[in-house]
């Protein structure tokens, strides 16, 4: 009886316990399923968006290169290598969904794997375990006596009761053949998967080291590619800041200040001749000033003298009044040649930064922050994973290499 009772509740917690193996194994296969489906719904999200991303990029620039004609082809080339920047990062992001997916699968490998080999290590200590109990000591002892003595009866009773015994030895016997022949089974069973599994993981491993190395050439294409972009960006302002470079102006004092720079009037030197010509507005009107204030005091003397009827100094005054007029009116023209130069600059200085901010928005930094708003919308960490780009505005986590 104790060793039915063993067998029985041997077979329930083998049978409770494949089943538990295989609902473990059936949710890893769920798991992976949803977790496939989910990503790929991801992916198809980030195409729709990053198509109508370049789009709406590639439009923008269209309309810059219609504002500013001499450098269309200049511009259009630009706006090729900034459409390659959205492919490289798109695809850059594919292949590290495939690198994702890879990884899952291969994890989801090694759990099925630990499992199964758990699983067969509990059977091995199963087995071990029925087999000892059943070649005890006491067990042996006790069969090797009944087997060496002869009944002491022939009573019939007492043969028909030993001919039960036997037979339920007997019996115990043969279902401790088929229990062990079952966990046997089980384990071939088992094994066989663990085989499969190993092939699976295997394949899984070498998927997932080809996606790797993939996703790491992207990622230095990426970074080429950026380069190269913000290399090309640099070249346009360039151009826009040298627009005015060794051209004259409607003024000719602007025109010899210009000619004076060692590089012909660049956006920075423009500037520093807008702070200098301040210095000359000043001293301009300082001297405008000045001759007026003398203006006033000749016109009071000869006031005074009409009003004393002292004429002794009245022709004098008269000849110095005149002398200031003509030197008010030569200073007033130097001071409105002053200011004249000094708009001519601010009126360039003014069309350069609005060229400027106009490319500023096709700087290949700000495609790559819109694609980090556009990947963080639910863990910044999709975006320093699949792409990993730095700029001003994005520095990264602290401890994360670009």
């Amino acid at each position: 009886m104790f060793k039915k009772l063993v067998h029985y509740i041997t077979s329930k917690r083998l049978e409770k316990h494949r089943l538990k193996t295989q609902c473990m194994i059936d949710e890893y296969e769920r798991r992976a399923a949803a977790s496939n489906a989910r990503v790929q719904a991801q992916a198809d999200k980030y195409t729709s968006e990053i198509e109508r991303m370049a789009e709406q990029r590639h439009k923008q620039i269209a309309d810059y290169m219609a504002w500013q004609n001499r450098n269309v082809e200049n511009v259009y080339a630009y706006s090729l290598l900034l459409r390659d920047l959205q492919q490289t990062m798109f695809a850059c992001t594919e292949s590290w969904i495939r690198q994702s997916l890879s990884e899952q699968r291969w994890k989801i490998e090694q759990e099925k794997s630990q499992v199964l080999l758990s699983t067969l290590r509990y059977l091995d200590e199963l087995a071990e375990e029925m087999i000892r109990l059943s070649r005890s000591d006491d067990r042996l002892t006790w069969q090797k006596r009944i087997a060496e003595r002869p009944l002491s009866t022939t009573d019939d009773t007492i043969r028909q009761h030993a001919k039960r015994v036997q037979g339920e030895i007997e019996s115990e016997a043969k279902a401790y053949e088929t229990e062990l022949r079952r966990i046997k089974s089980y384990k071939n069973s088992l094994f066989r998967q663990l085989q499969e599994v190993k092939k699976n993981r295997t394949a899984c491993k070498e998927a997932l080291d080809r996606d790797r190395n993939e996703h790491r050439e992207q990622k230095q294409q990426l970074r080429t590619v950026y380069r190269e972009c913000r290399d090309r960006w640099d070249d346009l302002r360039t151009d826009v800041e040298h627009h005015y470079q060794y051209s004259n102006s409607e003024s000719e004092l602007a025109s010899q200040w210009l000619s004076r720079m060692p590089q012909g009037g660049t956006f920075n030197e423009i500037r520093q001749l807008i702070q200098d010509a301040q210095e000359h507005c000043d001293s301009a009107c300082s001297e405008v000033q000045s001759l007026y204030e003398r203006m006033d005091s000749i016109k009071s003397r000869i006031k005074s003298a009409h009003d004393n009827q002292d004429y002794s100094r009245l022709d004098t005054d008269k000849a110095e009044r005149q002398t200031v007029f003509n030197a008010i009116k030569q200073a007033k023209e130097r001071q409105d040649c002053v200011y004249k130069a000094r708009n001519v600059l601010k009126a360039r200085r003014t069309e350069i930064i609005q060229m400027l901010d106009r490319i500023r928005d096709f700087h290949p930094s700000k495609t790559v922050e819109d694609f980090f708003a556009l990947l963080s919308q639910e863990d910044d960490d999709i975006y320093w994973s699949a792409i990993g780009l730095k700029t001003r505005n994005l520095q990264g986590p602290e401890g994360r290499a670009a």
